[in-house]
């Protein structure tokens, strides 16, 4: 995300931007006892720029991707400890 930032033109501000985002995407999911699906839901705007970022993730199986990482890791902890 941090890249991405930079290089549609957000400089060093990127990174920044970045983790604030983060950050406070946490923050409320957490304080208002949510799922990350509700908060999207909450705050997409139909047609809007998280929609159209979210469904591009959506076509590429983002999610999937995420899962299949964090199995790797998992699998490789596990040879760790042999």
């Amino acid at each position: 995300l941090i890249e991405a930032g930079e290089e549609i033109g957000l400089g060093e501000n990127s990174r920044e931007m970045v983790l604030s985002c983060l950050v406070s995407t946490a923050r409320i999911v957490q304080e208002l006892n949510i799922s990350p699906e509700q908060l999207v839901t909450m705050v997409a705007s139909k047609g809007g720029t998280t929609e159209a970022c979210l469904s591009l993730w959506t076509e590429s199986n983002f999610k999937q991707l995420v899962k299949d990482g964090v199995n790797k890791a998992l699998g490789r902890a596990k040879e760790l400890e042999r």
